[in-house]
């Protein structure tokens, strides 16, 4: 009887601590997750590496940007955001205190077809970026391409190759043919693209400075 009174007042007390993931917006509503019904079907897919960037975003930056909602007959119908909304339920199917409301924006549509016509709008991308354009943003603003290469998906550039030139261009622009400033250093050999994705993210959350090469 002991154990179990033990174990009760532990949940308790997880579920009166602070929320896994901050609120880091503001919209024109409040929204549950409950109440939130998702209208985008099969049109996109979560994967695991998908989910865990998405935790990985709302866990360092918050909820930051509200969900996008059609209001019909009493019902609240997501338009954008449905990606969020299912990393969000899954963590809360796991028991992570998560805040009671979501901001979000309402948005305008005659009838079923249009809310889904502007579900596509959404999705749209008219705007074009390349390696060239996507490393002078990154250096025009300082950004920590690592820490954000964990968070990210940018369609039209394979990131994992975008580190690569980015940090041979960095040896170009600073004259320099190792970027790395230490007495010292370890080469991994790796068996896959993917074993040197994950092990260059390792080293780099626990602090080391770090490069991906191919020889």
């Amino acid at each position: 009887m002991k154990t179990k009174t033990a174990k009760k007042k532990q949940i308790v007390s997880k579920s009166n601590g602070k929320p896994f993931i901050k609120i880091a917006c503001e919209g024109s509503r409040w929204v549950t997750l409950k109440e939130l019904i998702p209208m985008q079907g099969e049109l996109k897919t979560l994967s695991e590496e998908d989910f865990n960037k998405g935790t990985k975003s709302m866990l360092k930056y918050g909820f930051s940007f509200p969900f996008f909602v059609w209001i019909k007959n009493g019902e609240t119908r997501c338009l954008d955001g449905h990606q969020r909304d299912r990393i969000l339920k899954k963590h809360a199917e796991d028991g992570k205190k998560l805040p009671a409301k979501f901001p979000a924006v309402g948005i305008d549509a005659k009838d079923e077809k249009e809310a889904k016509e502007k579900i596509l709008l959404l999705s749209s991308q008219y705007g074009k970026y390349d390696t060239e354009s996507l490393y002078g943003f990154i250096e025009q603003a300082d950004l920590d391409f690592v820490t954000l290469e964990s968070m990210i998906d940018l369609p039209q550039i394979n990131l994992h190759s975008f580190g690569i030139s980015y940090y041979d261009q960095k040896d170009d622009n600073k004259n320099s043919a190792n970027m790395i400033e230490s007495k010292y250093m370890i080469v991994v050999n790796c068996e896959s693209e993917e074993h040197q994705t994950n092990t260059l993210e390792k080293l780099s959350s626990q602090g080391y400075v770090c490069r991906a090469l191919i020889s």
